[in-house]
């Protein structure tokens, strides 16, 4: 069969086992076409088996061009040909029911990532799909078609080619940066790619001491003043500084601006234009409260402590009796607790990528590449990454089926 697979000129090779490129060759087969995937690891769709921690999410109902970063009208032509609501007909059609989740995310109803790789394999197959696994590539040249040279030495053809490489993100399930050389190959400018999706590492971290604390509360990117970007959810202090799904939110744009801060609001739930009044208000009422009880019920009790022993503050002094500048000092932090990030994130902490192909140099259309012919670049490759909940996938999903439909049209 391999010598068949060597010998035969495919419609559309694939390289890349993922979200796009799975989805890709899903619609192809469907439609007619022979496609061949070719992946480099062992096992097809890694990514998507750890993703939303092995539950797999998705997409999301509140799906929208606004949810990611890059060019929106790029992104928004995307969304434009699959939807939310064709991103559940799709999983429907290969067998995966889905269900709805907290803030729009769909999850399957297995909660199992095993159901979304396995449905989209299992259609591959049934449609006559070729996928194989532990196929490096070596380089692609092309001539009348383009040949695709394996490391193991296996030399394939095919009349298009799809790159759906992934990006360097979470190298442990095969994030690499082979794509992009790939697709350098074919006179493709790349965007400095940076970690996207990643928890935030603190200077000299003030925060050992919460590790495993949660908290909601909205975090912010701040440079010279002005605030880049915030995100609210639940936060999470770790050993080396925070987690959770807002700080994640905006790391991508902590790494993008050197000498940017982050900043906590402890309490979002209280309106920024009242929140002076509120704490005077509240100072009034509970004056004869140590310092230490005063944040009782609106603050997490190890929280209130760490802020304390940082402001030097002695934790039995009356909130009544303290000076006024020191107690507003106090309060102003529970609003605006800034710190310095410290390395940055690793690609092993990070769940995407910002930067990649530039994708002024790929038809919005037909995801078909501007600078050579009959080439497609998809998913992660992409210069473009989203908040978390769902949209990155949908994203990967979205690019391989618009581009199998404009395939499908041209062959």
């Amino acid at each position: 069969m391999l010598m068949n697979t060597e010998n035969k000129v495919y419609d559309t090779a694939v390289i890349g086992a993922g979200a796009s490129g799975l989805a890709a060759a899903v619609v192809l087969a469907r439609g007619g076409k022979s496609v061949l995937v070719l992946e480099a690891g062992k096992t097809a769709a890694r990514k998507i088996l750890v993703s939303g921690n092995g539950r797999c999410n998705v997409t999301n109902k509140n799906m929208s061009e606004n949810c990611y970063f890059g060019e929106k009208d790029f992104i928004k032509n995307v969304l434009k040909s699959f939807s939310f609501k064709e991103s559940v007909e799709f999983f429907k059609s290969i067998g995966v029911l889905l269900k709805e989740e907290d803030d729009g995310r769909y999850f399957p109803v297995t909660d199992k990532a095993t159901a979304v790789a396995g449905a989209l394999t299992l259609a591959l197959e049934e449609n006559d799909g070729v996928l194989l696994t532990e196929h490096k590539i070596k380089e692609i040249s092309r001539n009348s078609v383009f040949i695709v040279t394996a490391e193991n030495g296996k030399i394939f053809k095919a009349k298009k080619l799809m790159l759906a490489c992934g990006s360097k993100a979470y190298p442990q399930c095969g994030g690499t940066d082979s794509g992009y050389t790939l697709a350098q190959g074919f006179g493709h400018s790349v965007v400095e790619t940076a970690p996207a999706l990643s928890p935030v590492v603190l200077e000299q971290n003030p925060l050992a001491k919460l590790q495993g604390v949660r908290i909601d509360a909205e975090v912010s990117v701040i440079l010279e003043k002005k605030t880049l970007i915030s995100s609210k959810g639940e936060v999470m202090f770790t050993k080396n500084g925070l987690n959770g799904i807002p700080v994640m939110n905006v790391s991508r744009v902590l790494a993008r601006n050197p000498g940017a801060k982050i900043s906590l609001n402890l309490l979002p739930f209280v309106n920024r234009a009242d929140f002076k009044i509120y704490m005077e208000q509240r100072r009034a009422e509970y004056k004869n409260r140590k310092i230490k009880d005063f944040f009782t019920g609106i603050l997490h009790e190890t929280i209130a402590e760490q802020l304390i022993l940082l402001s030097g503050i002695e934790k039995t002094v009356l909130a009544g009796r303290m000076k006024d500048d020191v107690f507003c000092n106090l309060a102003d932090v529970l609003q605006n607790w800034v710190f310095a990030p410290g390395r940055p994130a690793k690609w092993e902490d990070s769940y995407a990528a910002a930067g990649g192909v530039d994708v002024k140099e790929i038809n919005p259309n037909t995801l078909e590449s501007k600078k050579c012919a009959n080439v497609y670049i998809l998913g992660e490759m992409l210069d473009v990454d989203g908040k978390s909940g769902g949209f990155n996938l949908h994203f990967a999903f979205g690019c391989g089926y618009k581009a199998a439909k404009a395939v499908l049209e041209d062959l």
